[in-house]
């Protein structure tokens, strides 16, 4: 079983989104340079994998799952496209001004389970009317 962190979440009356985290044990090794490796060895960076999850009434209509994310800090997962000072936000003004976007899988997370969640619920609305 693995201990889950909250990072983030959106709720409404019946609906909630989700971001959680736990320390990955389990990722390749083979996909960092020697200087994040030396970093992990040091304690300077963890390994983490990050879920992102849609209920409904507290049951889950839909999961998104990121392994193998290397950061000092966990929160920076949901944080590097939110910057407070819009000019630095990871966008796509960015990239017309020359500047340099990276990439940032929390909001894609997002909406994957979000459109996998309204599939769901789309079946079963047609299903039932069936």
């Amino acid at each position: 079983m693995y201990d889950y962190e909250t990072l983030w979440s959106f709720k409404t009356a019946r609906f909630e989104v989700i971001l959680d985290c736990t320390v990955d044990d389990d990722f390749d090794r083979d996909d960092f340079d020697a200087a994040t490796l030396a970093g992990m060895e040091a304690g300077r960076y963890t390994a983490f994998a990050f879920r992102v999850r849609v209920l409904r009434d507290e049951q889950v209509l839909a999961v998104e799952h990121l392994g193998g994310s290397v950061y000092d800090n966990p929160h920076e997962f949901a944080e590097h496209h939110r910057d407070p000072n819009p000019a630095h936000r990871n966008t796509l003004e960015r990239r017309e001004r020359g500047l340099p976007v990276y990439g940032c899988y929390f909001p894609d997370m997002v909406k994957t389970c979000l459109d996998e969640a309204r599939m769901v619920l789309l079946t079963e609305t047609l299903c039932s009317d069936a």
